[in-house]
């Protein structure tokens, strides 16, 4: 093709025209990366917000960007190369023409549409120029495919970073907050330093350090989205560190170390008026004595401080100087000494944390007043003194200090002080404090006629700051109440209460005799009821109303009484008991039932009958006389206790005696002993013999008007006429006057057959507190026998056998009423408790365990499960009968030597054996139980056959070795055991067989059976009327013939049923003889034994 030249100034102004094209697509290229940019930043900004990121982010747009405009460029320039290269001549000439027909302003507008609309060529068929349309949006998807690239690690899951983008950094901060805990960059010296840093971005791990440039390093990692907790403890210096990783340093931080504030040194400069006499001295901080300066003064104040100290203020100081460093000085003119005492307070740390208060105060001329006030209730066990404390001016802080000591009558050296820190309060002014806490002395070190001495005292400083005051009060002293006013105390309770039963007897009495009289005025008449009887029957109500509130104040007074002797500890346990006898009795008194009846009674009077009217009086007449008896048994209970109280106050009396009696002795041995006053310590000694001799002869006259106190009568007389054959008061002023008259020799022989018999009154008043130990043993003894007969008339009843019909209904009902037949054991276990807890805490477990089982057993029944209740309702029976064999236990052992019924050796061995057997069967009776359903004859089920079988023939193999143990001892038993082997072996055979329901009732069955020989056991060995007594030489001669008719068929029958405790030759004779149909007998010889 043939090339025409193109004119210089037509391709001058082609090229520019294509250049200013050029800058306008280069334009419009930019303006669209820019949005884009901003676009995904506002958008990414939570995922994409760390710097490094933005930054990458950027500058790859910016790549992208000027990649697209670079390649407009080229390919632009290339087109308008070729076009203009091979232009033809007929479009050459058609484009000079327009370009010369056109006018200056129009050409470019010519140019623009040459280039972008081939359209208008005049010539089609001719070549042309190719359109240089710019697409824009063709060279933006080059960089928009590298941003996606690049960004496609953040936009992944985040399980896929480390298996498709190893170029993933490891962590990116994106926002970065630390505080400091405590909300300061000030801390002081031992305190701990937290920084918590917030960070957003990577959902995968952080690793995070704190570098501190004292080389440590923190290290914590923890998931995206969290924060970060750094701790260093105990810090001892300022610290500078920073917070950042691979990617990311922070800025340093400083943690600035304060110290706490101090007085350093401190001193008053005074200057006296010139009309005294004194002169100026300093007051340095090591005096600690109090000024005296007159009035007038000036007075310097100066003090230096050391620490960190933002501001602070002489508090008491005429205008209260305000200082902000570390030096403080301040002059005034002072006309009362109080107003020396001042404060440096309110200095805050710079930290802002806290406050310090710092005394360095002086001591105003008036100390405080502290009072005591009396005692509001003084007992040994609860000693508290109420506090008035009263502060003669401003005080500021104060200490409230109480010291104490003890002084024993038994102990004859100097006691130490005791001290106690009460509280630290302020005050404002003359002020009383009341209601401040109660000082309370520990009631465990006083005893009874100690001595307490106490004191108070305020202090008007902290003990670590110098220049303070502990002012004291006196000494107060408080004598707790001794053993002679104890017991004058609990003697005049006793009488209060054998007076208040005597009046509540009197009218008991009259109320008798009135209802009486009522009923045989009514029995005279007939018809309804006149005004007159109706009226009397009301009164008579109203008098027994009036009763029974007496006999319930009655019992409020026996329990207050209980309380106060109680907490004076003087009495022993066993006269402590007498008073819950007491109490019990009182309770026993309820005459409920008659008031309630009598008060119907009185509501209904128009509408009875004569006859009702008539048996409601006889019970009136019954319950009087109940009460009656109940007051007299209660007021012989009362006078045992004063018999007890009084006889416990001559035996501590007696040892006081001996024991002085015997430091008199150790005194006259001295060679500096003052007879003076051994003459006199031994008259005294002379007054307390004398005393113990009347004491004894009251008790003794006391003790032959009760009813149960021969043996101690007998020994107390003993003891009088002892006394009396001594002649101790006598030989106690033969002693006096041998060491008035310096008879050295003489004395000590005298004093030293004194104390001997001092020494053996008071071993004889021991033995008789003994006795009445004794006596509460026998107390015990009888409560235990009273147990064990209801026990076993328990298991007696536990023993029913069920019906054969509605067993579950039965069983229910019947394990609900052995439940509540309970409680009377366990009110008599609570008895027992109170006079011997151990005892009592055994009986309560098994009382305890027994109800349990009858509550499982009574659901059980309730729930359809008759088999389980079965084996709950005998567990509560074997349970029981081990409380039986626990009681004859407890009884052999209170027994002792009070000649009281106690089982065989041999009958107690064998019943405890027994009582092991049944409850091993028990348990094989429940593991079968649990089987039953679930074993089968083969595989595993058949293992757990064979082993119950193998249990069930021990428990036969170890009945027949104990029934061949016993011998003839259990040969009532042997019987019925031989039965319950047999049983036991064909249960045993049955077992390999399976488990069914007649199975498991005839194992039932063999439980009851060995239970019932328990039973049986205790009956013949123990009855509630058999008691034994102390063998006694007797010749007796006795018709051992028997009469017709002498011997009952009962009695014939106990006879027969316990022939194993007699000899062979005993038994055959008594089977011979009451086998016989007739009882007449010839004489027939006992043989020897």
């Amino acid at each position: 093709m043939t090339r025409f030249p193109i004119p210089g100034y037509l391709r001058r102004f082609i090229f520019r025209t294509a250049l200013v094209r050029t800058y306008r697509l280069a334009a419009y290229t930019l303006f669209a990366w820019l949005i884009l940019i901003v676009a995904a930043v506002l958008f990414l900004n939570d995922q994409l917000s760390d710097l490094t990121v933005r930054y990458t982010l950027g500058g790859l747009v910016l790549i992208s960007g000027l990649a697209g405009v670079t390649a407009n460029l080229v390919r632009l320039f290339s087109l308008l190369h070729q076009d203009l290269k091979h232009l033809s001549p007929l479009r050459l000439e058609w484009l000079l023409a327009r370009f010369t027909s056109v006018g200056e302003d129009d050409r470019f507008r010519f140019l623009n549409r040459f280039f972008l609309s081939p359209a208008d060529c005049p010539d089609p068929h001719f070549p042309f120029i190719r359109p240089a349309k710019p697409d824009i949006f063709r060279f933006l998807l080059p960089g928009a495919a590298l941003i996606f690239l690049a960004m496609l690690p953040w936009l992944a899951p985040a399980g896929w970073n480390d298996l498709w983008f190893p170029w993933k950094p490891s962590t990116h901060l994106s926002r970065l907050k630390m505080d400091v805990i405590p909300g300061s960059t000030a801390l002081e010296r031992g305190d701990s330093l937290q920084i918590r840093v917030r960070y957003t971005g990577s959902p995968g791990p952080l690793n995070l350090q704190i570098r501190f440039e004292d080389g440590q390093v923190l290290t914590e990692k923890s998931p995206n989205n969290r924060d970060l907790v750094f701790i260093r403890p105990n810090l001892q210096q300022s610290v500078v560190y920073s917070v950042g990783n691979a990617w990311f340093q922070s800025e340093s931080y400083t943690i600035r170390l304060l110290d706490r504030p101090f007085v350093s040194g401190w001193k008053l400069t005074v200057h006296p008026p010139r009309y005294t006499q004194g002169r100026s001295f300093v007051h340095p901080q090591s005096d600690g004595n109090r000024l005296q300066i007159p009035e007038g003064s000036l007075v310097t104040l100066q003090a230096r401080f050391t620490g960190d100290i933002d501001s602070g203020m002489v508090k008491g100081w005429p205008g209260n100087p305000v200082f902000r460093s570390g030096d403080i000085s301040t002059n005034a003119t002072l006309f009362h000494p109080a107003q020396f005492r001042f404060l440096l307070t309110d200095i805050h740390h710079l930290s802002n944390r806290d406050t310090a208060r710092i005394e360095i105060g002086l001591i105003p001329d008036e100390p405080p007043v502290i009072q005591a006030a009396p005692l509001h209730a003084l007992t040994t066990r609860d000693f508290r003194i109420p506090l008035v404390v009263r502060l003669a001016d401003d005080y500021g802080l104060n200490r409230l200090i109480a010291e104490y000591r003890i002084r024993s009558v038994l102990d004859l050296m100097e006691p130490d002080w005791i001290r106690q820190d009460l509280q630290v309060f302020s005050s404002a002014g003359q002020q009383f404090y009341e209601g401040l806490p109660v000082w309370q002395v520990p009631g465990q070190s006083v005893f009874p006629g100690d001595v307490i001495e106490f004191r108070l005292g305020v202090t008007d400083h902290y003990p670590r700051i110098p220049g303070g005051h502990l002012v004291w009060t006196d000494v107060f002293t408080i004598k707790t109440p001794g053993t002679e006013e104890a017991f004058a105390q609990a003697d005049s309770l006793s009488n209060q209460l054998t007076e208040t039963m005597e009046e509540l007897r009197a009218e008991a009495k009259e109320l008798e005799k009135k209802a009486k009289q009522v009923a045989d005025d009514i029995k005279r008449r007939s018809g309804s009821l006149n005004f007159t009887e109706q009226n009397r029957l009301n009164d008579l109500a109203s008098e027994q109303k009036k009763l029974d509130e007496k006999m319930e104040n009655l019992k409020q007074q026996a329990d207050d009484q209980f309380t106060q002797l109680n907490q004076s500890q003087v009495l022993p346990p066993e006269t402590l008991q007498k008073y819950l006898e007491l109490q019990k009795l009182l309770e026993e008194t309820d005459n409920t039932r008659l008031r309630d009846m009598l008060e119907q009674l009185s509501k209904q009077l128009n509408t009875l009958d004569r006859r009702d009217v008539i048996n409601a009086l006889q019970s009136v007449e019954m319950t009087a006389e109940a009460i009656d008896k109940q007051l007299d048994k209660s007021i012989q209970t009362v006078k045992q206790l004063q018999l007890e109280q009084k006889f416990e106050e001559f035996t501590q009396k007696s040892l006081e005696t001996a024991m002085e009696q015997q430091s008199i002795r150790n005194e006259q041995s001295k060679p500096e002993a003052n007879e003076d006053k051994l003459a006199l310590r031994q008259d005294l000694q002379t007054s307390r013999i004398e005393d113990l001799e009347r004491t004894l002869d009251e008790l003794t006259k006391q003790a032959r008007e009760l009813k149960e106190s021969s043996t101690q009568t007998s020994k107390m007389d003993q003891a009088r006429q002892q006394m009396k054959q001594q002649d101790m008061t006598n030989l106690s002023r033969q002693t006096a006057e041998s060491i008035k008259k310096g008879d050295e020799e003489q004395a000590a022989e005298q004093s030293k057959k004194l104390s001997e018999q001092l020494q053996s009154l008071n071993q004889q008043a021991t033995d008789i507190q003994k006795s009445f130990k004794k006596n509460q043993n026998m107390v015990v003894l009888e409560k235990l026998r009273r147990l064990l007969t209801q026990a076993t008339q328990w298991s007696e009843l536990a023993g029913q056998k069920p019906p054969a019909s509605d067993v579950k209904k039965w069983g229910a009902s019947f394990s609900d009423q052995l439940l509540q037949s309970l409680k009377p054991f366990q009110d008599s276990s609570r008895a027992i408790s109170a006079m011997e807890p151990q005892l009592g805490l055994l009986l309560d477990r098994d009382l305890e365990s027994a109800a349990n089982q009858l509550a499982n057993a009574r659901d059980q029944y309730v729930n359809n499960q008759v088999s389980a209740g079965e084996q709950n309702r005998a567990g509560a029976r074997v349970t029981m009968n081990g409380m039986v064999y626990r009681l004859l236990t407890m009884m052999n052992t209170q027994s002792g030597n009070q000649g009281g019924a106690s089982p065989d050796s041999r009958e107690k061995g064998f019943f405890e054996e027994m009582r092991e057997l049944a409850n091993r069967q028990q348990q094989l009776n429940q593991q079968v139980l649990n089987e039953s359903g679930q074993s089968s004859s083969s595989g595993p089920g058949k293992e757990r056959l064979a082993q119950m079988a193998a249990q069930q023939q021990l428990i036969r193999q170890q009945l027949s070795e104990l029934m061949k143990q016993s011998g003839g001892q259990q040969q009532g038993l042997s019987g019925s055991m031989s039965a319950v082997e047999k049983e036991m072996e064909a249960v045993a055979e049955d077992l390999m067989k399976g488990i069914d329901s007649k199975l498991v009732e005839r194992q039932q069955k063999i439980l009851s059976r060995m239970l019932d020989s328990q039973k049986s056991t205790i009956e013949r060995e123990f009855e509630e009327r058999r008691e034994s007594q102390s063998a006694k030489q007797t010749n007796r001669m006795r018709d051992f013939t028997l009469k017709t008719g002498s011997v009952s068929p009962d009695q014939r029958g106990k006879i027969l049923r316990n022939l194993d405790r007699y000899q062979e030759s005993y038994r055959k004779l008594l089977i011979d003889y009451y086998t016989l149909p007739d009882l007449k007998r010839p004489d027939a010889a006992v043989p020897n034994r």
